[in-house]
């Protein structure tokens, strides 16, 4: 009787990253729903999922790029993966609007770093 219910974790174990990844994409579409989140080249991309082929990537103007193709030692499958988990992280974070929004404490530190611009 104890086995079925190791046998259940066992399988939500193996499946959380899959679920993980599945809530990932439909809190991208909410949030772009919503206008929280821009429809930046990075989330277009990240919407795609985990299934994007070449050819997909390069149409929203992400292409795959040959350093990941070289880290995956020239699996293509496996670089394809590896970089759309990069642009889905580039999503999060708002990697295009990231310059844009002030720091936080950014009046507490500029007293502690002066900068001075010396001309001849």
């Amino acid at each position: 009787m104890r086995t079925l219910p190791l046998f259940l974790a066992a399988v939500l174990i193996a499946l959380a990253p899959r679920l993980a990844r599945r809530r990932l994409h439909l809190g991208i579409f909410s949030r772009r729903l919503a206008g929280e989140v821009e429809a930046s080249t990075s989330c277009q991309a990240a919407a795609l999922g985990a299934g994007a082929s070449k050819a997909e990537l390069e149409a929203v103007g992400r292409p795959l790029p040959a350093y990941m193709l070289q880290a995956e030692h020239g699996d293509e499958a496996r670089a394809l993966v590896r970089w759309v988990e990069t642009l889905e992280w580039r999503c999060e974070v708002g990697d295009e609007a990231i310059l844009a929004r002030p720091h936080p404490n950014f009046e507490r530190i500029v007293p502690h770093y002066p900068q001075f611009l010396h001309l001849p």
